[in-house]
């Protein structure tokens, strides 16, 4: 599938852009967790004559960031943790 995904852009863009865009398609093939998708839609695009647009792919396939929220730790009380020790040593002798 690459390599015909590659002859297509090698025929139809100038070298370097062609390169350009088959070395983000990879990356975003092995870095977006979508190669079956990006396989897939590589190959409609090719059987309908149309060649890759590597914003567009990228923006439809790469994984979304999760949402971040924000969480509020309050700090323990100190005289909690006397809780933990024992009843011996809790009192120490002056």
């Amino acid at each position: 599938m690459y390599r015909q995904v590659w002859e297509a852009l090698d025929a139809e863009l100038p070298a370097r852009h062609a390169c350009r865009v088959m070395v983000g398609l990879l990356a975003l093939a092995a870095d977006g967790g979508c190669e079956a998708a990006l396989a897939q839609r590589l190959e409609n695009l090719l059987v309908a004559g149309d060649l890759p647009d590597l914003e567009a792919l990228t923006a439809t396939l790469r994984p979304k960031p999760p949402a971040v929220t924000d969480v509020a730790i309050m700090p323990p009380d100190p005289a909690s943790y006397d809780r933990l020790l024992p009843a011996a040593t809790r009192e120490i002798p002056a």
